[in-house]
């Protein structure tokens, strides 16, 4: 008699283990028995108070998209802060299931599966990542999820960069774990300043910071950028 495959529940083990990127991402989403990330409980860490200051004075956003959303928490957590009651409210993520089980969290959110590593211009923009006719001053983000685009960083950023317009801003918040020791990713990035070259084709940095802490040897050090579209 076949055995029946049996299925990790631990969502780590379908982003990286053993030192690689497994990247399974629809697969951790359907199996995983805890929120990855817990995403549901980060609404006040620190990155994501410093990202709401660096977009304060720019805010009320009437649009708001994250390019990663999984389900939906950041996005919503963005909208709470620096959006109005009419703000739209929009997220992408390469996982189906995140965005049907975010839309089931948060209604008002406008989703779409998209895979940020095809190759740019081979497809439309997805519904969700259109702007509304009288839109004004949207707000891009993408937060802790670099590590997972690596191996097509470039082609992810300029699918990203093509969905938004000339001076629309971007609140890009990457963790990075102690500079000196060995992560995936370090060979193509080995610190802030690199991440924020990937991005300077299309980007402008308008402020920036690191916030490093000094006494923990886990993934607790941030780069937080405002960027702006070329």
């Amino acid at each position: 008699m076949k055995s029946k495959k049996t299925y990790s529940t631990d969502y780590h083990d379908y982003v990286i283990k053993d030192g690689r990127l497994v990247g399974q991402f629809e697969e951790m989403y359907v199996h995983s028995a805890e929120v990855p990330w817990h995403q549901d409980s980060q609404s006040d860490w620190l990155d994501v108070r410093l990202g709401c200051e660096l977009m304060a004075d720019a805010a009320p956003f009437d649009f708001m998209l994250d390019f990663a959303m999984g389900l939906g928490y950041y996005v919503e957590t963005l909208a709470s802060r620096l959006g109005s009651s009419s703000t739209i409210v929009a997220g992408l993520d390469v996982s189906e299931t995140a965005c049907l089980r975010g839309k089931e969290r948060f209604p008002r959110i406008r989703c779409d599966a998209f895979d940020l590593a095809v190759e740019p211009g081979s497809r439309e923009v997805p519904p969700a990542a259109v702007l509304p006719e009288g839109t004004a001053r949207p707000l891009y983000a993408l937060r802790a999820t670099i590590w997972y685009l690596v191996p097509f960083l470039e082609k992810a950023i300029a699918n990203m960069a093509g969905a938004i317009r000339r001076g629309d801003f971007f609140l890009l918040s990457q963790n990075f774990p102690p500079l000196d020791s060995e992560f995936v990713g370090k060979e193509e990035i080995p610190g802030p300043e690199r991440l924020l070259e990937y991005f300077s084709p299309h980007f402008e940095v308008e402020r920036s910071m690191w916030v490093r802490h000094h006494l923990s040897r886990g993934n607790d050090n941030w780069l937080i950028a405002r960027l702006r579209r070329r």
